[in-house]
């Protein structure tokens, strides 16, 4: 599991800078003045990464804890499916479904309100010719 995690942190920092050069590509020549460096901020980058990180390894591991606390005479009596299916489980579920939901409803807010105000930026009259 924590590979995998590793991976896609990796992959996710190897693509903010991919799409940061087609950014780049895609700008008009003098659209910013000449001062103007755009570049990924590191600590933010970081942060992200290590709140990624956390979090998977916090949701990855409560399924796993949540069933290790059954008993071993239970467990080999009754299936593994109906186990995993108890309403215990069925409500952990419900509640990262609805969590998950949540969350990507933010992001996606947050993205639109971050495009139309880098879009606003883009048309705003510089000052100069």
């Amino acid at each position: 599991m924590t590979p995998y995690l590793f991976i896609g942190a990796a992959l996710g920092v190897a693509a903010s800078y991919g799409i940061l050069a087609g950014i780049k590509v895609l700008l008009p020549q003098y659209a910013f003045a000449p001062e103007v460096v755009i570049r990924i901020n590191l600590p933010v980058l970081l942060f992200s990464v290590a709140i990624a990180l956390a979090t998977g390894i916090l949701f990855g591991l409560w399924p796993a804890l949540q069933l290790s606390r059954t008993q071993t005479g239970q467990a080999m009596q009754s299936n593994a499916r109906r186990m995993a299916g108890s309403v215990h489980g069925r409500r952990a579920h419900t509640l990262l479904v609805g969590g998950q939901i949540a969350l990507t409803l933010l992001l996606l807010a947050a993205a639109g309100s971050a495009m139309k105000g880098f879009t606003r930026l883009m048309h705003e009259p510089l000052g100069y010719a």
